[in-house]
């Protein structure tokens, strides 16, 4: 005799094939419950905004530039931003003229003209980026001058690194014009530019909207306290870049152990301190260079080189260029006319 089994009403058989079976069982499960009554296929997945959207890359370069320096002076149809990340500049655009120090960004809206020279006697180093999108949200930038928070500044300097790792030449290289995908670059490093990207603009346009000076959260105060300690030691090294200070007087110093100053370097610059430290001097021995006021003889022995053999030894291992090959790239952008259009399309001489 066959036994007639009665299954309650909410009872569920979950089937593992297909899938689509069980989500359909799922939706149909929780649409009863609730007393709906829209059919099966009405049930989607939820498709996330994009508020952003950076549909083309057209210039990413890092620009180490002459104390005299003078742009020509363009527009073109894709926004792009200049940030400062040493000494000053002076920008004129449509909208205005503004002085920009290091920390500070500067947007131009599309065909709006810009121009700038260094300012301050000082020789600027400059992140470029020009970028077509079409998204509502970016008209936000449109005439913005602003100054990057120390969250905002790394993850342009992420983006930096990926540059370097993304294109061939790198980004950073005085050759570096137009961005060229590099054979045998890491995974995904176009994708994470592009996604650093549009994750920087979000975060300045949420900062500026939803308004800043919240107090943050008590799980925070160690990497604070962490942040404060980093840029003391940072402007210790500054201060004596022109010394030879030992790893163990840079611990001694701020009374840190050796493990916690290697752990803190690590996080904070992805380097060991004495890299850093050497880090600095190059940059120091770049716009000494630059500026043009010192010989090499007279740089190598500020910074405490044995000899300028050495120091410009040291110098070729660090950028790919004796320094006097460095001092006649420079000088070749001393005045930067406008590129031909064919080449502006494709991202030549921004600023």
């Amino acid at each position: 005799m066959i036994q007639h089994i009665q299954i309650p009403p909410f009872a569920c058989i979950i089937q593992v094939k297909p899938l689509t079976v069980f989500a359909a069982t799922v939706a149909s499960f929780v649409l009863s419950a609730r007393g709906g009554s829209a059919p099966v296929t009405d049930w989607s997945m939820l498709r996330l905004k994009e508020e952003v959207v950076i549909e083309r890359l057209i210039s990413f370069l890092y620009m180490e530039l002459p104390k005299h320096f003078q742009a020509t002076g363009e527009k073109h149809d894709f926004w792009e931003f200049v940030y400062v990340d040493k000494g000053d500049v002076f920008f004129v655009t449509d909208l205005g003229s503004h002085d920009l120090s290091q920390g500070d960004i500067i947007f131009y809206s599309p065909n709006e003209f810009h121009t700038g020279h260094a300012a301050g006697g000082t020789a600027p180093n400059l992140v470029i980026m020009s970028f077509v999108c079409h998204s509502p949200a970016i008209d936000y930038f449109k005439g913005k001058v602003l100054h990057l928070e120390q969250a905002e500044q790394d993850i342009l300097y992420q983006l930096l690194s990926e540059g370097k790792e993304a294109f061939d030449p790198p980004v950073g290289h005085p050759r570096m014009m137009v961005p060229q995908s590099k054979d045998g670059a890491l995974f995904g490093s176009e994708q994470m530019i592009k996604n650093m990207l549009e994750m920087l603009l979000i975060r300045l346009i949420r900062k500026q909207t939803a308004g800043a000076g919240k107090i943050r959260p008590e799980s925070a105060l160690l990497a604070t306290r962490n942040e404060d300690l980093f840029e003391r030691i940072v402007l210790y090294l500054k201060e004596n870049v022109r010394n030879n200070l030992s790893f163990e007087q840079i611990c001694g110093e701020f009374a840190v152990g050796s493990t916690i100053m290697k752990n803190l370097f690590k996080s904070r610059a992805n380097s060991g301190v004495m890299e850093y430290y050497s880090m600095l001097k190059l940059e120091y021995a770049k716009r000494q260079i630059r500026e043009g006021i010192y010989s090499m003889t007279e740089i190598a022995d500020q910074l405490g080189y044995s000899s300028v053999h050495y120091f410009s030894k040291h110098f070729k291992k660090a950028t790919g260029f004796a320094p006097t090959e460095y001092a006649r790239t420079i000088a070749g952008k001393t005045t930067r006319k406008r590129a031909p259009q064919s080449v502006l399309l494709l991202g030549g001489d921004p600023l």
